[in-house]
């Protein structure tokens, strides 16, 4: 056999390797189906007897055979004719090679690496952050009168002063979840948009137009990629052309066309030298839904983050800069620890701000190899790499955590030793994480774990159990004065207890972090018995009750709000691993978001307590008088240190506003139980055949039943 013969034989074993992963992603939707669900007592969900026989049925699986046949001839035919056609790598989906740019200039530069220990952003950032603060001042002077702030019994001295010299910085953050988070993210924000009329009249409508961040992790991600590469169109508008109601990696249409374009397109970035793995595939078809179809007609192909600086909210400085957090997973390592290193994507910069590496290098030329931040290979630089589908990708990868809830949900009995060693393989053959070419090789930072790395292997956001992105909203170079946390957790039952909150508290209270301010919070149960997981609550209203309070950089960090998905009009709890959705679903839970961002309008003074909030860290800056009537807002909506921390009564909620709503305020009390999960699964059959079909079962026995048809159809 030559040469060119070996290498064509040995690039086509890979690419089948690689269509056995896609199947496994695609088994994964057959299988997260099931009629009913079973708990014991410590309120795990296990399968009943008859979901075991019936996860996958014969005919199902002769299906998934013939579209895995059907691919391969397609695969097979394209392999056999790539050498007729022209590739332009500018123009696909495979990162393309150019000359480097000009060094960027400053002793705080390592060739391309920016040093950050200065707890600086970067120029660019800061670039923009002014034009942008520039561009809303007076958006932020017309809300503050709406809500009553101007005038004499508001902020002393006048808007216009204050604005000039202390104008508020907001953060919102979106917590993971799948799909559920990205609508639930989309629909509060919904709610605090200036151009839908119910936000307006009840008082917080305009909130999202003056924030300069929205963070996102997991599914939340998928919401600010969502919204931000669609140039901040309406959340009601961004939906209508999501297509939702088709399945993400099954979709009912043109299934076979659907993942032959996968297939190309993740081909290409394999030819042009880069490792692929299972989120290329879950990005691309991500982006599938995220793009408005419109705009992009590759459907995101060449799309990358860093082109957020075309769109035109953008350029007219109004739109606010959108986040991605990933998660850095140690080499080999299976389990992700609590202080694991936080990575965010930026239309700017790749890095992260933990202080054994503090460093970031240009977002748009990552993918290329560096050394001591320099390029090994004369002056040779990759562009497109930071595809916007890809980035996503990187913040919900599922089999890492997947081999996690495996294990603390019990169910390796199943399978037995199967199960095992089939996810011990995906985790050696690194299917459970995105790789990204390591910038920061070599880089002379206080303690690198990534020093001699090729690679830096990312996971989901939220493997960390800090599922909301609080870590780049708090980080004392953006110095901002509030952060709007949006939980879609599903802790109990399927709605948030504030574990998130609580799990980035105790990761705060690590000595590494002691730079970083985060307000004291309490336990879950307290969450759960005083309600708070039912309704909006401050914390760190006072600015000395906040972790790390003497030893940050920021002496007057940001009031966190935390707002928890809850039912006011519709059970919003709906699986993580659902992954298609009707339209009635989808209006139900952007419905539900406006009337959580707005309290369901029957609290008359909540917009004047968020923009209380709002300007309360800089009238301490200014030492300044914060306007009288506040403090009854702070009263009610701070959280005053009162534990209750004894085990909560089962946690499920019924339709409708929660007691403090009721009360204005004054009920601060876990809500009636109904004794059932109004938002259940469906059987298999329905799932199948119906666009509201949800997942039922838990995910890490199906992704292992779909990882045993994969290897099992190797043999066939």
């Amino acid at each position: 056999m030559s040469d060119e013969d070996a290498r064509v034989c040995l690039l086509a074993t890979m690419k089948l390797s690689f269509l056995w992963a896609v199947v496994a992603l695609v088994s994964l939707v057959l299988c997260t189906s099931a009629s009913a669900r079973t708990k014991d007592s410590e309120g795990r969900y296990h399968l009943t007897d008859e979901e075991k026989d019936t996860m996958l049925s014969p005919k199902e699986r002769a299906r998934l055979l013939d579209i895995m046949g059907h691919a391969r001839h397609q695969a097979d035919a394209r392999r056999a004719s790539k050498h007729q056609r022209r590739w332009n790598p500018n123009n696909s989906y495979g990162p393309a090679k150019l000359t480097c740019p000009v060094k960027p200039q400053g002793n705080n530069f390592v060739g391309y690496v920016r040093n950050a220990s200065d707890n600086q952003i970067y120029q660019s950032e800061k670039d923009y952050m002014n034009r942008h603060r520039q561009a809303i001042r007076g958006q932020w002077k017309d809300w503050l009168n709406s809500v009553g702030l101007g005038g004499n019994d508001g902020i002393s001295g006048g808007l216009d002063q204050f604005l000039a010299q202390n104008q508020p910085k907001l953060g919102i953050g979106i917590s993971g979840g799948g799909y559920r988070a990205m609508l639930v993210g989309m629909s509060v924000l919904q709610g605090f948009d200036g151009r839908n009329e119910t936000a307006k009249q009840r008082g917080v409508g305009g909130v999202l137009q003056l924030s300069d961040y929205v963070a996102g992790l997991s599914g939340g991600s998928w919401a600010v990629a969502a919204m931000a590469m669609n140039d901040w169109q309406t959340p009601q508008n961004t939906t209508r052309f999501m297509d939702l109601g088709n399945n993400l990696v099954l979709p009912d249409r043109g299934t076979l066309s659907f993942y032959t374009d996968l297939f190309n397109d993740v081909d290409d970035k394999k030819d042009a030298g880069f490792p692929v793995s299972i989120s290329d595939y879950w990005g691309r078809a991500e982006s599938y839904h995220i793009l408005d179809p419109a705009t992009y007609k590759d459907r995101g192909q060449k799309t990358t983050i860093s082109d957020y600086v075309n769109m035109t909210k953008f350029k007219d400085g109004t739109g606010p800069l959108p986040i991605v957090l990933s998660i850095g997973r140690d080499d080999k390592q299976i389990m992700i620890n609590q202080n694991a290193t936080y990575f965010e994507f930026t239309p700017f910069e790749f890095g992260t701000w933990q202080p054994d590496i503090q460093a970031f290098f240009p977002v748009g030329y990552l993918g290329s190899d560096m050394t001591k931040g320099m390029p090994t290979n004369n002056n040779e630089c990759v562009s497109g790499f930071d595809n916007l589908g890809y980035t996503i990708g990187t913040s919900s990868t599922l089999f890492n955590g997947a081999y996690t809830m495996l294990l603390e949900d019990n169910v390796t009995s199943i399978l037995g030793g199967i199960a095992k060693s089939i996810l011990e393989d995906v985790g050696k053959s690194d299917n459970d994480v995105a790789p990204v070419p390591n910038p920061f090789k070599q880089y002379p930072a206080k303690k690198n774990q990534y020093f001699d790395a090729d690679y830096i292997d990312l996971v989901d956001g939220g493997e960390a159990n800090q599922n909301i992105p609080f870590e780049p909203l708090m980080q004392p170079a953006r110095g901002l004065d509030i952060v709007i946390g949006i939980d879609a957790g599903t802790d109990t039952a399927g709605w948030p207890n504030g574990s998130s909150v609580v799990e980035s508290w105790k990761r705060a209270k690590n000595p590494e972090f002691a730079y970083m301010a985060f307000p004291e919070v309490p336990d879950t149960s307290t969450f759960v018995n005083l309600g708070m997981n039912t309704h909006p609550t401050f914390f760190g209203c006072n600015a000395s009750a906040y972790v790390n309070a003497n030893t940050a950089l920021d002496k007057t960090p940001p009031v966190l709000v935390y707002v928890p998905n809850y039912p006011y009009s519709y059970q919003s709890n709906t699986s993580t691993y659902q992954l298609a959705y009707g339209s009635d679903e989808v209006q139900g839970i952007l419905d539900n978001g406006v009337e959580i961002a707005t309290m369901a309008g029957q609290i008359p003074d909540w917009g004047t307590c968020l923009a209380c909030a709002s300007v309360l860290r800089p009238l301490q800056r200014a030492k300044r008088q914060v306007p009288e009537k506040c403090n009854s807002c702070f009263e009610r909506f701070c959280w005053n240190g009162e534990i209750q921390n004894k085990s909560p009564r089962a946690y499920t909620p019924p339709t409708g506003p929660p007691p403090f709503v009721t009360s204005n305020g004054q009920q601060k009390v876990q809500p009636p139980t109904t004794g059932n999960n109004e938002s259940s699964g469906f059987s298999l059959g329905k799932f199948m055949d119906s666009k509201d079909g949800a997942t039922s079962i838990h995910a890490p026995v199906s992704i292992v039943v779909a990882l045993t048809l994969a290897s099992i159809v190797v043999f066939l």
